[in-house]
């Protein structure tokens, strides 16, 4: 065989074991909705969300609300926000999604 033809089939395996690697998983080329089958539905997420997050929001202004009550509109703000999202990450979220484990999975997935 000529040089330049074995190196084009060799060439050519190589890409060929590329091709293999990058291929998707047959799961990537399922529809959105199946892949996501037993994934949160989005609405009822959204209600437990604000379920915790209406009780964070309640429980913070019953206690920091009269020692906050002076401050400026912004400050209160951004101290309220900023303890309510950790609070809600890694406390109330990971608890509120174990309780309504089965509220939040769409029965028609």
């Amino acid at each position: 065989m000529h040089p330049h033809v074995i190196q084009f089939e060799t060439r050519e395996r190589e890409l060929q074991r590329e091709m293999q690697q990058l291929r998707l998983p047959e799961r990537a080329l399922q529809p959105e909705r199946e892949r996501q089958a037993g994934a949160p539905s989005r609405p009822r997420m959204a209600l437990v969300t604000w379920l915790g997050a209406y009780a964070v929001i309640t429980i913070i202004l019953q206690f920091l609300g009269p020692l906050i009550a002076e401050w400026p509109l912004a400050l209160r703000t951004l101290l309220l926000s900023g303890l309510m999202v950790v609070t809600l990450t890694f406390a109330v979220m990971p608890t509120l999604t174990r309780l309504f484990r089965r509220f939040l999975v769409d029965p028609a997935h």
